[in-house]
Formats: C-alpha cells, sequence, structure tokens
C-alpha cells in the first residue's frame, strides 16, 4: 500500500514537473518590455488603420509576430509600416521609448504634425525613413543625437523652418551619416542656411 502511494506521489510529482518545465518557457516567451508593447499601442492608435492592417497588434498576443514588427532578445528592433496603405495619423511620443529599435520606416503612411523630439532617444537607429508623408514643422534638434545613423530620408514632407544644421553636422563628423544618405529634397518650406544666411 505505501509502495503504491508512493508510486502516486512520485507520478503527480513527474506530472507537475513536466508541466512547469514545458510551459514556463512559453509563459517566458511573450514577457517581451512593456514599453515597446505600450508604445506599439500608442502608435496604432494614432494611425488610420482603415483596412484594419495592424489588426493583430493586440495585448497579449506575440509582439514580435504583429505587422510590420520584428525583435530580438524581445525588444522591437525593426518597424516598418512603409506603403501599407495607412492614411495618415502622426507619430507619438511614446516613439522614444523603443530603445533598441535600429530601423524605422514609417514613408507613406501620410502621417502629419511634427516630428516628436522624442525620435533622439533611439540611439541605437540605424536607418529612419520618413520620406513621403505631410509631416510638417522644424526637424527637431535632437536627431543630433543618432549618432549610429547611417540613412536619414525625410524627402517629400512639409517640414519648415531653418535645417538643424547643427545637428547634422554632428551626425556627419561624430556620427555615421554621410551627406549621400541624407535626403531633405521636396520641402518647400524648409530652409537652408546655403541659402538663407540671414535668416538662419
Amino acid at each position: 500500500m505505501i509502495d503504491k502511494i508512493g508510486g502516486r506521489s512520485m507520478v503527480a510529482v513527474l506530472a507537475w514537473l513536466t508541466f512547469f518545465v514545458i510551459l514556463n518557457p512559453l509563459k517566458g516567451a511573450y514577457t517581451y518590455t512593456e514599453s515597446d508593447v505600450d508604445a506599439l499601442i500608442a502608435l496604432k492608435e494614432s494611425l488610420h488603420d482603415r483596412l484594419g492592417l495592424l489588426s493583430n497588434w493586440n495585448r497579449g498576443t506575440n509582439p514580435c509576430k504583429w505587422t510590420g514588427v520584428y525583435c530580438n532578445d524581445r525588444r522591437v528592433t525593426k518597424l516598418t509600416l512603409e506603403g501599407m496603405n495607412l492614411r495618415g495619423g502622426q507619430l507619438v511620443w511614446q516613439i522614444g521609448e523603443f530603445k533598441s529599435l535600429q530601423y524605422l520606416n514609417m514613408s507613406k503612411t501620410g502621417i502629419t504634425e511634427n516630428i516628436p523630439p522624442e525620435i533622439g532617444d533611439l540611439t541605437d537607429l540605424v536607418t529612419l525613413d520618413l520620406s513621403h508623408n505631410q509631416l510638417s514643422g522644424l526637424i527637431p534638434s535632437e536627431i543630433r543625437k543618432l549618432l549610429n545613423l547611417t540613412t536619414l530620408l525625410l524627402n517629400d514632407n512639409d517640414l519648415s523652418g531653418c535645417e538643424p544644421v547643427d545637428a547634422f553636422t554632428n551626425l556627419f563628423t561624430n556620427g555615421k551619416l554621410n551627406y549621400k544618405n541624407l535626403n531633405l529634397a521636396n520641402n518647400p518650406n524648409l530652409l537652408t542656411r546655403a541659402y538663407n544666411s540671414n535668416i538662419c
């Protein structure tokens, strides 16, 4: 009788351990940085997604399987929404929460308003493409902090004011950006120091 009870107890313990070992890693696999998830949800809510292309951006699911989202070591490293028939919205300040983001492409998404200064918090960023949108206002001087940036595309928007020459100079001299991979063309209200030295 004792052996039978002991055997049952051992089976129960082994079953519990098997359950714990198998399911616990799965639980951990969905433990992503909450700030990344919060930022993605805030971005989704700010965009006009008439076709429901971002319908799988839902809390409680694996964000690294969401449309346009790529991860490494449970952090968002790439976000590409280019040409997805999104029809406007804006870059929310939470964009700066993607501390491991290396690639951001929101070209042709129709986003409007200003580029938030929090863009400067994306210090791992290598490529930033916000071209062919309706962005307005100043280019934030905080981009000076993006020293890993190799490509910066802000062309075909409605950016205005003076281009932040000091910020660009910092990127050219202390960072990895070169003139060949910087595009500011077709921003009719953007003033360059070369042609507006009395203003800029």
